[in-house]
Formats: C-alpha cells, sequence, structure tokens
C-alpha cells in the first residue's frame, strides 16, 4: 500500500493526496533508518566487534551498551559491576543494630 500510494494522482481529492504525502514520508524514513541502523553497526563494530557476536545483542543493543559503559569499561569485571553503574544494584539498607530487643 505504501508503495502504491506515491502513484496516486493527487489532483481526486485530498484523502488520496494526503496519503500520498504520508507514503512518501514513510519511505524517506525507512530509508534512514536504514541509513541509521548501518552507521551505528559500522561504529559498534569498530569499538567493541565481539559484542555484535553475544546471541541477542544487536547493533541497537551493543549501542545502548557501549553508551552505559561510557569511558568506564575498565571498571566493568562482571555483572553486579555493570548493575552498579546503572544504578540497579540491591543495597542492603538497615538500621545499624545487631541484636534483638527481648
Amino acid at each position: 500500500m505504501f508503495a502504491a500510494c506515491p502513484r496516486l494522482d493527487p489532483r481526486h481529492g485530498s484523502v488520496q493526496h494526503a496519503l500520498q504525502l504520508l507514503a512518501i514520508r514513510i519511505q524517506q524514513l525507512s530509508k534512514e533508518i536504514a541509513a541509521l541502523k548501518q552507521w551505528i553497526t559500522k561504529i559498534v563494530q569498530g569499538l567493541s566487534p565481539a559484542l555484535l557476536k553475544v546471541y541477542g545483542v544487536g547493533p541497537d543493543s551493543a549501542a545502548s551498551l557501549l553508551i552505559a559503559a561510557g569511558g568506564n569499561h575498565d571498571r566493568l569485571t562482571g555483572e553486579a559491576s555493570f548493575a552498579a553503574l546503572c544504578s540497579v544494584s540491591p543495597v542492603e539498607h538497615s538500621s545499624g543494630k545487631v541484636g534483638t530487643a527481648a
């Protein structure tokens, strides 16, 4: 449908004209998405090609992980350190009291 809409004759009504304009914009955005995905993939491959080989990690996820790690990648020694960097590690809350009341 999106491929057919740009070829509609705009003289046949405003609805068809609107559909034509929307279809053209969708095609433009689809091309932009494809170009950006290639660009992101190229950057990620240059920074951490092994990350893209991990099952379930694509260019978008890999880019997000690299952004989260930022300049602190040397501090990431495991899952716990990454969770701490992202502020999602569990923190024990205690009052400091050791004993129980009798």
